[in-house]
This record gives C-alpha cells, structure tokens and sequence, in this order.
C-alpha cells in the first residue's frame, strides 16, 4: 500500500483515471443498461443476456457498446470490475 495522494495515484494509472471519470457518468445508464450490465458482471455472454432479457443478441451488443461509450471504458472486463466497484449503481437498476 503506498501513502500517495488520490490525484498522484490517478495520473500514474490510466485505468484508475478512467474508472474515476465514469463515476460522475454512471447516472446516464439507462435501467436497461444497468440491467444488461448486472449480467455482464456475472460472465454473461451476449446471447444468454438476450435469452433473459428476452432481447435479441444484437440489442445486447447496442446496450453494452452503450455502457461503455457512456463509462468511457475500453472493455466488458473493464466494465464489469467498474460495477464490482460501484455495487450501489447496479442497485439502482
């Protein structure tokens, strides 16, 4: 563990940079989104998110493109540990 301050810690590390910027932007997720993302989180494919979500794979593919772009994250695993982070967002949905 290292005494650092926050600001410090965040500029010596991109993904933490990126995680900390998606915060602010969790509230744009639709409830939609942040039910797709609660499957994503579990290891979900595409496919099975649209068998429960009764949705095609490809509307799956649109909301979890939507999560990231609007997270500003890079990847499902990305997104996924940012929601491992954040437990009170997906309560939301």
């Amino acid at each position: 563990m290292t005494n650092k301050p926050i600001h410090v810690m965040l500029a010596d590390d991109p993904l933490a940079q990126r995680m900390a910027w998606a915060e602010g932007r969790a509230e744009r997720l639709t409830k939609r989104e942040l039910e797709a993302l609660t499957l994503v989180t579990r290891g979900l494919s595409n496919k099975e998110i649209g068998y429960r979500l009764h949705v095609t794979e490809r509307t799956v593919e649109f909301h979890v493109s939507n999560i990231l772009r609007r997270l500003g994250l890079n990847s499902r695993v990305e997104a996924a540990v940012w929601a491992k982070d954040h437990p009170y967002v997906l309560a939301q949905g």
